[in-house]
């Protein structure tokens, strides 16, 4: 089990118990039906720039529609 994890939102490695994890649904942005794709962003939660950071980050780039 691990006992820290690494901040996708500052990259700092924090003990578990500073880190929250945000679940979004993205599947309307990439043209999916809803509740097919999903993000995980990892953010320390006592870090204001974290959590404020973890409601916009993007771990995936939209493919351009023809």
């Amino acid at each position: 089990m691990n006992d820290t994890w690494i901040c996708h939102i500052c990259g700092k490695r924090r003990p578990d118990r500073y880190i929250s994890v945000r679940v979004s649904d993205i599947s309307e942005e990439h043209g999916l039906p809803i509740g097919t794709m999903k993000q995980n962003v990892r953010y320390c939660n006592d870090k204001v720039s974290c959590i404020q950071g973890s409601l916009t980050k993007k771990f995936f780039k939209k493919l351009n529609s023809k």
